[in-house]
C-alpha cells in the first residue's frame, strides 16, 4: 500500500484530534464492518496472493485442514473439513478422513471428490496456487468421505501448505456457470461456492464485498450476520469512521497512525511481531546489479535501524539473515547488516558506478504517491552515486515486475506458516523466475541445496536451508531489509480477535462478538 507523505501524514496528524466523537450511524449490532487499505480483485482465492484478495476466500471457503494458532502465530495444523488424516509409511501418498454431514452453500454435500476437482481446476487452469501443489500427483476417492492423494514427492510442510485459502473446497456445481472450458473461474471472481461460516451477498471490485452466513454450514451459526468487507484509501477518512463507530476494524494500520488512534478511548490495537521480511529486490538481469559489489554498496546504503526508528515507529526489527525469529533455520550467528555510507560510496565507485548513473525504483501501489520508506531507499540509493527515479505502478500491473521490467523495487515476504521453504522457494529458487523471486536470480548450488532439503527431515533439513542462507546472505541477490509488525485497530466493543498474525489479514470474523 502507498502512505502519504511526510507532509500529508503531518498535516493528518494536525486535523485529527480536532475531529469529535460524535456518534456513529445507529447500525446493526450483528454488522461487522472491515476496512481495508487496499482493492479486493477478485474472490477466487485460488488465483491471487495477495492478502486482500483472500479475506472473503478464507470466510466463505473450509480446507481440508486449517492452522492452529498459538499466540496469535501459526503453530501446527488441525482439521477443518478432515477428521483424520494419514501419511503412508513410506511417503507415498496421504489419506483424509471427511467429517459428515459438511454442506456447500446452496445444500449439495462435500466429498472427497470435491476436492479432486478443487485440484484439479487449479492444475488445469495454471492458476498460482498450483505453486503450492507441486507434491501432487494424483487422487482418487474410495467413497464420498475419503480421499486419497498419491504424492509426486514428500515435504513435511504439505499439510501446512493445504491450509492456504487458495485451496479452499469448491463446489462442482459452479460448471453450470462455466464459460468455454474455464470451469466456472469467471463466475467465481465475484461469487462464492464453498461450505465455510459465509457466503457473499453482494459485491462491487475495489469497494465492498458484503457477506451473509451460510444457511447450511455444518458449524455454529456467526454472531454477525452482515459482513462488510470494504475499501477505504484515505487513511484519514479510515481513521474517523473507526471513531465514528461507522467501521469496526481497521485491518493493515501504518505506523504514522497508531498515536492517534492509541488517543481514541473506544478504540483499541492489536499488534504483534509478523513473519513478514521486507526485501529491496535488484534485478540480477541488469548487467550493473550483477555484480556483488554493487548489491553490498546499496546494501550498506540504508540505515535499517532509521527506518525502524523514525517510520515504522519501531515496529520492526533487524535480522541476521533472511528468516526471521522463530522460522526453522533461522541463524542468530550470521551478522546484522550495517550502515556504513563511506563504505558503501567506496565499493559502489570500486565497482564502477558512475556519479549520476541513472537507476528506476518501482513501486507498486493505487495513488498516494511514494511512501516515507521507499523514499529513504531512495536517499539510500542517491548517497552512493546513483540518479533514481520512482516509477508507480498499480497493484493490477505487478506482472511488468514479474517480467523483469525493473531495476529496483520492494517486497513483503509473508511466511503463512513456520517453515523457511516459503522464502527459498519463492524469493531465490530459480523455477520462480517469472513468480516469486522478482530478483531473477540463479544459482545451480542453491537450487540443488533446495531439491535436497525438499526430500529431507529434520536437522538435516534444517541445516540444509542454513548452507543455502549463507550462500544468498553472502552474494545478496536481493536485499533483506528487516521484520515488520502488524496491528489491526477495532472498536471496543469487539470481543477479543482471535487474530494470526502469520498471514495477517486472514480476520476470523465468525470467531467475533459484541458487547452491548
Amino acid at each position: 500500500m502507498m502512505r502519504p507523505s511526510r507532509r500529508q501524514v503531518i498535516a493528518a496528524g494536525a486535523a485529527l484530534p480536532m475531529v469529535g466523537c460524535a456518534p456513529g450511524i445507529k447500525r446493526n449490532p450483528h454488522q461487522l464492518v472491515v476496512s481495508l487499505p487496499s482493492d479486493i480483485t477478485t474472490l477466487d482465492g485460488a488465483t491471487t496472493f495477495l492478502l486482500p484478495n483472500q479475506i472473503a476466500p478464507n470466510l466463505c471457503y473450509q480446507r481440508l485442514l486449517k492452522a492452529q494458532v498459538v499466540g496469535g502465530q501459526t503453530a501446527g495444523v488441525e482439521g477443518d473439513l478432515a477428521s483424520a488424516w494419514e501419511l503412508a509409511p513410506d511417503r507415498s501418498s496421504m489419506t483424509f478422513h471427511l467429517r459428515a454431514g459438511q454442506k456447500f452453500d446452496d445444500g449439495s454435500d462435500v466429498t472427497a471428490g470435491a476436492m479432486i476437482f478443487t485440484i484439479e481446476r487449479i492444475l488445469k487452469r495454471k492458476f498460482p496456487s498450483a505453486q503450492a501443489l507441486f507434491w501432487y500427483d494424483k487422487a482418487e476417492a474410495p467413497d464420498p468421505l475419503t480421499l486419497h492423494i498419491k504424492l509426486r514427492a514428500y515435504a513435511p510442510f504439505v499439510p501446512h501448505l493445504l491450509t492456504a485459502a487458495g485451496l479452499g473446497v469448491v463446489n462442482p456445481n459452479i460448471v453450470q456457470y462455466a464459460q468455454d472450458d474455464d470451469l466456472g473461474s469467471a463466475w467465481l471472481r465475484e461469487h462464492s461456492a464453498g461450505s465455510g461460516p459465509y457466503r457473499v451477498k453482494r459485491i462491487a471490485l475495489r469497494e465492498e464485498v458484503t457477506l451473509e452466513p451460510n444457511p447450511h454450514f455444518a458449524g455454529s451459526p456467526p454472531y454477525f450476520t452482515d459482513v462488510r468487507l470494504r475499501t477505504v484509501k484515505d487513511s484519514t477518512v479510515r481513521m474517523i469512521e473507526l471513531d465514528k463507530s461507522d467501521v469496526d476494524v481497521l485491518e493493515a494500520v501504518a505506523h504514522f497512525e497508531k498515536d492517534w488512534l492509541r488517543q481514541r478511548p473506544g478504540i483499541k490495537l492489536v499488534s504483534a511481531p509478523a513473519p513478514i521480511v521486507l526485501f529491496l529486490h535488484v534485478n540480477n538481469e541488469r548487467p550493473m546489479f550483477r555484480d556483488p559489489r554493487v548489491r553490498r554498496a546499496i546494501s550498506l546504503a540504508v540505515d535499517r535501524e532509521t527506518i525502524i526508528k523514525s517510520i515504522f515507529r519501531g515496529a520492526g526489527q533487524r535480522i541476521p539473515g533472511v528468516l526471521p525469529p522463530g522460522i526453522p533455520g533461522h541463524d542468530a550467528s550470521l551478522p546484522l547488516l550495517g550502515f556504513d555510507p563511506v563504505a558503501a560510496k567506496a565499493l559502489a565507485r570500486e565497482a564502477g558506478v558512475a556519479p549520476g548513473t541513472p537507476v528506476t525504483l518501482t513501486v507498486v501501489g493505487d495513488g498516494g504517491g511514494p511512501s516515507a520508506t521507499q523514499l529513504a531507499l531512495r536517499e539510500a540509493l542517491v548517497s552512493i552515486g546513483f540518479d533514481v527515479s520512482i516509477k508507480q505502478i498499480a497493484a493490477s500491473a505487478r506482472s511488468q515486475i514479474f517480467k523483469g521490467d525493473f531495476d529496483i523495487t520492494t517486497q513483503s515476504i509473508s511466511l503463512d506458516f513456520p517453515d523457511p521453504w516459503i522464502v527459498f522457494t519463492f524469493v531465490y529458487g530459480s523455477a520462480m523466475i517469472g513468480a516469486g523471486n522478482m530478483s531473477r536470480y540463479r544459482n545451480p548450488t542453491i537450487d540443488k541445496l533446495l531439491g535436497q532439503a525438499d526430500a529431507a527431515d529434520g536437522e538435516a533439513r534444517i541445516d540444509l536451508y542454513k548452507q543455502a542462507q549463507r550462500i544468498v546472505y553472502d552474494e545478496l541477490p536481493t536485499i533483506p531489509l528487516f521484520q515488520t509488525s502488524w496491528t489491526i485497530a477495532a472498536r471496543r466493543s469487539l470481543s477479543d480477535i482471535p487474530y494470526n498474525f502469520s498471514p495477517p489479514m486472514l480476520l476470523a470474523a465468525d470467531k467475533l462478538t459484541r458487547t452491548p
